[in-house]
Parts: C-alpha cells; sequence; structure tokens
C-alpha cells in the first residue's frame, strides 16, 4: 500500500486529507511539525511527502532541504502545500526545495488525487463517480472535503439527513418537492449539507422585469416575499385598488418618476431587505421622453444593489418594442456590474477559492488571500455579493451562487477551448505583464539548442521547441522564452544536457508552476501527460480517460 505522509501544523487539516487519502487506498501517517517530521520520515520512509511551507519554527522548505541532503531519504518525491499563490513560491519549491509538485490551498478532493497520482506517477482514476443518494450531482457537493458525505457515500439512501422526508414521500429527492421553498427542515439540511442550496436561492437584491405571462408570478414573488418578513411596498395605478392586498405593506400612487425613485430609496433606507413592486408604468412613459425611462430603470437596479432591495416592476402592458428596450437595457446594465465586479484580479481570486473549497468562511479567505486588513476583503465581498455572483448560508458562509457558477463555467469553457495545448490554434494568449529576457540569457539558450542538436538528441530539442510553441500560445512568444530559460537556466548556463527524467522534472515544474496560473491544475497535469507521452517520457497505456 503506497504510504502518504502528511506535514502541516494544522491537525484539522490534516485529518481531512488523511481521510480522503485513506479512503482511495492510500497509507497516511501525520506530522504537526518540521521537526517531527524530520523524525518520522526517517521511520515511515513514505512513498510521497505532502509538505505545508508556511509552519512555525522549522517552515517546509527548510524540511525540504533536509530530505533532499540525506542520502536514504532524497528520492522521496515531495508536493508542497500552501495558501501562497506567487510564482516566487513555486518556483523556490521547486527549484531550492527541489520538490516535485505543489498545490494551493484550499484544497479539493479531485485536484489532490490528481496531484499526488501525477507526483507518484500513477494513473488517475474518476474517484468522484459514486451515484448520489440526495439527488445532487456530487461534482458539486464538496461536503466530502470536510466530512465524509454518508448519503452520498454510503449504500444506504436513508443514511443522508438531506432525505430524512423524501424518503417517506413518492419523491426521489427535494428537488422534486414543490414545497421545498417553503419547508425550513429542508431547507436548512440541504444549505448545510451542499455547497448550494439547489432547490432555490433566496436573493434579496434584485430587479425584475414582467411581461405580461409573468404576471402573477412576479406578484406571488412580492407577495412570499413579504410573507417571509421583508417589508412591502406597492408603486399602485390607485391608490384604492392596488394588484395586491396584503395586511402590513405601504402602498403608494404612481406619479413622477423622480418621485418614485425619491420614495423608495427613502423605504428602503428604513426597511433593510424590503421588497417594492411597481404595477405599471404605462402613465408615466407616455408623458416622459424614453430615455428617462431607461435611465430610472438604470437606477433601480443600483438602489436594489446598494441597499440589498428587491424591485419588481410590470411592464407587460409597454408596447413590444419598448418592453425588448428595457429588457435589454437592463441587461446591458447588469452584465456591465457583473464584468466589472469580476475584472478586479482580488475579486478572481475570491472566486478561485469559493470554486475550490465549496463554502468558506470569511476567517478562511482573509488567511488564504493573505490580506493583512479584514476590511478590504469585506469590501470585494461586498461588490460580488451585490451582483449576485455569491451568497451567505444561514451561518454567515460564503458560497458561488447560481449565477457565480454559471460564470465560472463560462470562463472555465473559455479556457477550455485552449485546454488542449498540442492542437490549438496559436491565435490565443494570456495578457501578461512584459518581461524581457537578458540578450546574454537568449545566446546562451540558442547555443544550448545547437550543442544539443549537434550531439544527436533529437528528443530534447523537440521537447523543447513543443514547449516553446505550446507556452507561446498561452502566455506569448516573449514570455514563453522566459519561462522556459528560468526553468532550465541551470542546464543552459553549464551547457549540460538533459536525461529523460530530467526533463520529465522541468516539464512537470513548468505545469505546477506556470500553467497552472492559467488553467486548473487538473489540466496543467494533463498537458504535461501528453507532452510526456507524445515524447516517449511516459507509456500511454497507464494513461486513463474519464
Amino acid at each position: 500500500m503506497t504510504k502518504i505522509m502528511l506535514v502541516d501544523d494544522e491537525p484539522e487539516f490534516t485529518f481531512i486529507i488523511r481521510k480522503i487519502l485513506e479512503k482511495e487506498g492510500f497509507e497516511a501517517v501525520e506530522a504537526h511539525s518540521g521537526k517531527e517530521a524530520l523524525k518520522l520520515v526517517k521511520k515511515e520512509k513514505p512513498d510521497l511527502i505532502l509538505l505545508d511551507i508556511m509552519m512555525p519554527e522549522m517552515d517546509g522548505w527548510e524540511v525540504a532541504k533536509n530530505i533532499k541532503a540525506d542520502k536514504e531519504l532524497k528520492s522521496i518525491p515531495i508536493m508542497m502545500l500552501t495558501i501562497k499563490f506567487q510564482q516566487d513560491f513555486k518556483l523556490k519549491s521547486f527549484q531550492q526545495a527541489q520538490c516535485d509538485g505543489y498545490i494551493t490551498k484550499p484544497v479539493n478532493k479531485e485536484k489532490l488525487l490528481k496531484a499526488v497520482r501525477w507526483v507518484l506517477g500513477e494513473p488517475h482514476f474518476d474517484a468522484g463517480s459514486v451515484p448520489s443518494k440526495c439527488g445532487i450531482d456530487c461534482r458539486v457537493c464538496d461536503q466530502f472535503v470536510y466530512e465524509i458525505c454518508k448519503g452520498c457515500l454510503s449504500d444506504r439512501k436513508d443514511t443522508c439527513i438531506v432525505n430524512e422526508c423524501t424518503i417517506k414521500q413518492a419523491v426521489n429527492s427535494c428537488l422534486e418537492c414543490m414545497k421545498v421553498s417553503y419547508c425550513k427542515k429542508r431547507k436548512e439540511a440541504i444549505d448545510g449539507c451542499l455547497v448550494f442550496n439547489p432547490a432555490k436561492e433566496e436573493k434579496n437584491n434584485f430587479i425584475h422585469l414582467l411581461g405580461e405571462e409573468e404576471k402573477d408570478e412576479g406578484f406571488n414573488e412580492f407577495s412570499r416575499g413579504v410573507f417571509e418578513g421583508s417589508k412591502g411596498l406597492i408603486f399602485a395605478v390607485s391608490k384604492e385598488s392596488p394588484p395586491i392586498v396584503i395586511e402590513g405593506i405601504d402602498v403608494w400612487e404612481i406619479d413622477d418618476l423622480k418621485e418614485v425613485e425619491k420614495g423608495i430609496k427613502s423605504f428602503v433606507k428604513e426597511n433593510p431587505s424590503s421588497v417594492v413592486l411597481i404595477e405599471s408604468l404605462l402613465e408615466v412613459v407616455n408623458e416622459r421622453p424614453f430615455a428617462e425611462i431607461l435611465k430610472f430603470i438604470e437606477d433601480l437596479h443600483s438602489i436594489s444593489l446598494e441597499k440589498n432591495a428587491g424591485i419588481i416592476v410590470y411592464v407587460g402592458d409597454l408596447r413590444r418594442d419598448q418592453r425588448m428596450q428595457i429588457f435589454n437595457y437592463l441587461a446591458s446594465v447588469q452584465i456591465e456590474a457583473i464584468v466589472k465586479a469580476i475584472s478586479n484580479p482580488q475579486r478572481k481570486d475570491i472566486l478561485e477559492i469559493l470554486k475550490m473549497a465549496g463554502k468558506s468562511t470569511f476567517t478562511e479567505m482573509l488567511q488564504a488571500l493573505g490580506y493583512s486588513n479584514p476590511s478590504k476583503l469585506s469590501f470585494h465581498l461586498k461588490i460580488l455579493k451585490q451582483v449576485g455572483i455569491i451568497e451567505q448560508d444561514h451561518n454567515g458562509i460564503y458560497y458561488l451562487t447560481d449565477t457565480g457558477r454559471k460564470l465560472d463555467e463560462l470562463l472555465f469553457k473559455m479556457k477550455d477551448t485552449v485546454s488542449s495545448v498540442l492542437s490549438i490554434t496559436p491565435d490565443f494568449k494570456v495578457v501578461t505583464t512584459p518581461n524581457p529576457v537578458a540578450a546574454s540569457k537568449v545566446e546562451a539558450y540558442n547555443r544550448y539548442i545547437k550543442l544539443a542538436e549537434k550531439a544527436g538528441l533529437s528528443k530534447l530539442t523537440d521537447v523543447l521547441g513543443e514547449l516553446t510553441e505550446s507556452l507561446g500560445v498561452f502566455f506569448g512568444e516573449e514570455e514563453a522564452k522566459r519561462i522556459i530559460i528560468t526553468v532550465f537556466d541551470e542546464y543552459i548556463s553549464s551547457e549540460q544536457m538533459l536525461s529523460d527524467e530530467d526533463l520529465k522534472k522541468k516539464i512537470s515544474e513548468i505545469a505546477f508552476v506556470f500553467l497552472s496560473d492559467v488553467m486548473p491544475l487538473e489540466d496543467a497535469i494533463d498537458w504535461a501527460d501528453k507532452l510526456l507521452i507524445k515524447h516517449s517520457l511516459k507509456p500511454g497505456e497507464i494513461l486513463i480517460s474519464k
């Protein structure tokens, strides 16, 4: 049985990782300090070490250097674990600590197992193929990262709290039950168990435009919001005959657009998480320039975001061309807000953390991002929450909403068009900050290639040529050259030719250090696999496709 040693100063983290590894058939041992690790590694002689970098007294780099300096232990592969995303941390891990892999926290199961099997030279199996017992696709449920999911990973369906009710009824899961939105027991069970509430994600801040066919549904949405505790305000055509009569709601008459906007602002300021219904815009549309109507809709969108309010506007009585203009304009405003929100690199890091972890507390994200100022993180979370990309559950823990997941899928698909690096058109480039390579380094590299060609080392020159082409697709020609010279510098400067084993290690370094910045780590490993197999550096038959 393959033995893996886990080294981290957080016992709860090593416990989680140990459970994942043991379920996959690995033997796992734990050490919670650098000194303990150096003692234990001599006793256990593991096949792989997962080593945290940031530890007190003795950090991971020092532990790795000690292990690599020991003749009996230096052949043990080491994979570094850290919350640090910076490229210099990754390079230091490979080039100074001589590690064999690198994975950032938070760690999800698929990424962990793929990286572990890559470093061990084992084929990758899809361990997430267990049929779901609760009706939720296991691929979007990260509960197994923190706690083994009894419902999904056991043979007994009735062990899962999500199904306590459904097993007694003629439905397969909560998802098929029409009452799930109103069933507190089920809602709390699903929300506590899964990454997201798949039945219904409630949003307090929204603006919904209703056509004729959505009128009843929209008015019911207003009623449901009031019944669930939101303060309600209706702008009616006639104050004496509002479209909905519910005790306790405020009813105002539609008059001037500016007065309506002013009234909504005042109301939502006094009543957080309130819901507003505008019965019709027909009269004001006929009285005002249409550009003012569009500006009014844009202002309502801003109010819904800033004041955490739900705003429902019926436009079904307008002309079709007017409705389409309003719908399209609101869509463009919402898209612009989302694009603006995710354009910030730090917010992209937050999305990456939530994608990997499923759910995350404020403190966990603060540590993962390395922020010293909590208010900075609060600001970014507020922006992402306002546009509906992230949300918090009843415990205050953050997760990606349905919009956030779809956005992530869209961004992933955009990357996916270039994920098969060996067969992509070289038109796609990741925009990077120019980092010119010193002329002397380029001359040394060109001289190295000529020496390899003269020595008849066609495999080496072919691989270097393939690397230049592949990395050029993602980073551009100049940056690709810089990466190759950085990675192979010790061989280029000494004019020492690489063995097949050295070449494999350098390809691995490029995948873990550089490509993992522009694609998921799993895809970077697949890229490296294809390259090794193509150039006979790894047997093709051990690669198992999903």
